[in-house]
C-alpha cells in the first residue's frame, strides 16, 4: 500500500464513521420511540403480575402470571436487540474478518430497521436468495455500509405519498460474486447528480453531509468489492454491493 491510498483508507474510514453518527443521531427518536414501547409493556405486565401473585391463589391465577413473566422476557428481549444492533453499529474499533453470511447481514439489520419503516410509514421488501455463498468480511463494517444505504434509500422515498413509499433489500449471486442490493420508490437520482454521486461532501438532500455513499464506497471496497447505482426504468434507484464469493475451500 503507497502512503497516499493509506491516507485514502483512513479518510475513508473518518468519512464513514462521521456519516454513521450522523445518520444514527436522526435515527436516535425514532428508536427512542421504539425502545419505550416495550419498557412500557414490561411496567404494565409486571404491575398485573404482582397483582396476581399478591391477590389470589388460584392455580388459573398463578398461571396467568406465569405468562405474563414469559412475556416480560419477550419485551426486554425485544428491546435488548435494538440496543445490541445499535452498540455493534457505533463501535470504533475494527473487527475480526470472518465467513459471513449474506443474508444475516440483512435480518440482523431487521431490529433497527422494521421500526424506522413504520415511523415513516413505509414499507419494507425482502427478496433474499437461498443457499448463498459466505463472504469474507468485518459484518459490522458490512451491516454499516447496508445501515447507510438504507437511510440513503428512506430520504430517497420520504417525499412519495403514503402507500408508495417502499424499500426492498435483495440478494443474489453470480459468477463468483455476492451481491447485496437496496431499492427504492422514490424519484431517481437527478441527470445532472449522477456523476457525482459517490464524492465526498456532494449532496443532493439539504442540510446533508455528503459523505454517506462515498462512505459506503469506501467499505464495498475494503472488502475487495464495488458499490454500483441505476436508475430504474419505473422510477425509484437500485444501489448495489458486489462482494466476492467465498470458495468452499476457503470455508473449510
Amino acid at each position: 500500500m503507497t502512503p497516499d491510498s493509506g491516507h485514502l483508507v483512513h479518510d475513508a474510514s473518518r468519512y464513514s464513521s462521521a456519516e454513521l453518527y450522523a445518520m444514527l443521531g436522526e435515527l436516535a427518536a425514532e428508536l427512542a420511540h421504539e425502545l419505550n414501547q416495550p419498557l412500557a409493556a414490561i411496567t404494565a405486565y409486571a404491575d398485573g403480575a404482582g397483582r396476581l401473585l399478591a391477590q389470589s391463589p388460584d392455580p388459573a391465577d398463578l398461571q396467568r402470571a406465569r405468562q405474563i413473566v414469559e412475556a416480560i422476557a419477550g419485551q426486554a428481549l425485544r428491546a435488548g436487540d435494538v440496543i445490541e444492533q445499535m452498540q455493534r453499529l457505533v463501535r470504533h474499533e475494527p473487527g475480526s474478518w470472518v465467513p459471513v453470511a449474506p443474508n444475516r447481514l440483512v435480518r440482523d439489520l431487521l431490529a433497527l430497521i422494521e421500526p424506522v419503516v413504520r415511523h415513516h410509514d413505509a414499507e419494507l421488501h425482502l427478496e433474499l436468495a437461498a443457499d448463498l455463498p459466505a463472504v469474507r468480511g468485518d459484518p459490522v463494517r458490512l451491516q454499516q455500509l447496508l445501515m447507510l444505504l438504507f437511510r440513503n434509500a428512506l430520504d430517497a422515498i420520504a417525499g412519495q405519498p403514503a402507500g408508495q413509499r417502499h424499500v426492498t433489500f435483495s440478494s443474489c449471486s453470480r459468477l463468483g460474486l455476492v451481491t447485496l442490493a437496496v431499492t427504492d420508490s422514490g424519484l431517481g437520482v437527478a441527470a445532472e447528480a449522477v456523476p457525482q454521486l459517490f464524492q465526498p461532501f456532494f449532496s443532493t438532500k439539504h442540510g446533508g453531509t455528503g459523505l454517506g455513499l462515498a462512505a459506503g464506497r469506501s467499505i464495498a471496497a475494503e472488502h475487495g468489492g464495488e458499490l454500483h447505482f441505476r436508475n430504474l426504468p419505473d422510477g425509484g434507484a437500485r444501489f448495489w454491493v458486489e462482494l466476492p464469493a467465498m470458495r468452499e475451500a476457503d470455508t473449510a
